[in-house]
C-alpha cells in the first residue's frame, strides 16, 4: 500500500510539473491594453490605405488557452478611414500547448465575432472570423503586436497594430 501511495504521489507531482511548464506569463498584466498601428482595408473597388487602427482589450490565460478579447476600437485617418465601423467584442483563443517556447516566436490565431462596416457595406452578412499573427512570444524587448493579412468576407485587411506595455512569455 505504501508503494502505491508513493507511486500515486510521484505521478501527481509529475502532472503538476507538466501543468506548471505550460503556464504563460502575461507581462504588464491582463489589461486593458491598447494596440495602435496602420492598416489597409479593401472592399470591391474601394481601398482605404494607411488608416489608423486602434484596438483595446485584454490578454489573459484561461482554461489552458491564451485568450485575447478586443472590447473596443476605431479606425481613423485620411479619406474615408473614419467611416469604417467596428463592432465588438472580438475574441481569439490559442491553446497554450501550441504556443512556442522559443525566443521571438509568433503564434497564429483567429478572431471571431468580427463585424466591420465600410462605405460600400459590411464585410460579412453576419459577424465573421479573421486570422491574425500575435508576437513576439518570449520577445527580447517589451511589447507585442498583431499582424493582419487576411480576408474577412468580401474585405481584405492588411496591417499591424503595436503595444509597448504587454508581452507574453511561455517558459
Amino acid at each position: 500500500m505504501k508503494k502505491v501511495m508513493i507511486a500515486v504521489t510521484a505521478g501527481l507531482v509529475g502532472l503538476m510539473a507538466i501543468n506548471t511548464a505550460q503556464a504563460l506569463t502575461i507581462n504588464g498584466g491582463n489589461g486593458p491594453h491598447t494596440f495602435t498601428g496602420t492598416a489597409d482595408l479593401s472592399k470591391g473597388s474601394l481601398t482605404l490605405r494607411n488608416c489608423t487602427l486602434t484596438l483595446t482589450g485584454t490578454v489573459e490565460e484561461a482554461a489552458g488557452n491564451m485568450v485575447i478579447n478586443v472590447t473596443s476600437g476605431s479606425a481613423s485617418g485620411a479619406g474615408l478611414c473614419s467611416s469604417v465601423k467596428l463592432n465588438f467584442p472580438w475574441t481569439a483563443s490559442v491553446p497554450v500547448s501550441s504556443i512556442p517556447t522559443t525566443p521571438n516566436a509568433t503564434v497564429n490565431g483567429t478572431f471571431t465575432n468580427v463585424d466591420v462596416g465600410t462605405p460600400l457595406g459590411k464585410c460579412t452578412s453576419s459577424p465573421g472570423s479573421i486570422g491574425a499573427v500575435f508576437g513576439p512570444i518570449n520577445g527580447s524587448t517589451g511589447g507585442s503586436y498583431f499582424k493582419f493579412n487576411s480576408s474577412l468576407g468580401t474585405c481584405t485587411v492588411n496591417g499591424q497594430v503595436d503595444n509597448s506595455t504587454v508581452s507574453v512569455t511561455n517558459p
